[in-house]
């Protein structure tokens, strides 16, 4: 696929999460149909969005699964940096704003803490 239709397959799908927000009034509602239409469109599994509180923890403020029977967004709050997750997954979310785990084998070895956190969070559907 060339770049040029990648990218318009990218705009599109913004797009059509856009349009699946914005039926809605409630803003929690909108983020939510948003998250969905996103979740959907990449193919993922969840899609999470935290915000880093005022006593430096972070909080899932936003979650859609796509099996909601797995939805951990009570698990994710008030998380300490140096409780919950080493520093190596922290600073890749903090830094990047994104993290994207499409396997947690890879911190098995490299962050074998992470690796014992993340776990639990983990699907098997990938």
């Amino acid at each position: 696929m060339a770049e040029e239709d990648v990218l318009h397959d990218r705009v599109k799908m913004v797009n059509e999460c856009m349009e699946a927000a914005i039926q809605e009034t409630n803003p929690d509602k909108s983020i939510n149909k948003f998250l969905e239409a996103a979740g959907k469109g990449i193919k993922a599994t969840r899609l999470q969005i935290y915000k880093v509180n005022e006593d430096g923890t972070f909080s899932c403020l936003y979650e859609w699964d796509s099996d909601p029977s797995l939805r951990v967004f009570d698990l994710m709050q008030n998380i300490h940096r140096d409780d919950y997750y080493p520093s190596a997954w922290w600073d890749n979310f903090y830094v990047r704003q994104l993290n994207v785990i499409d396997s947690t084998e890879p911190y098995k070895n490299s962050d074998p803490a992470a690796y014992d956190k993340l776990v639990p969070l983990s699907r098997t559907d990938f």
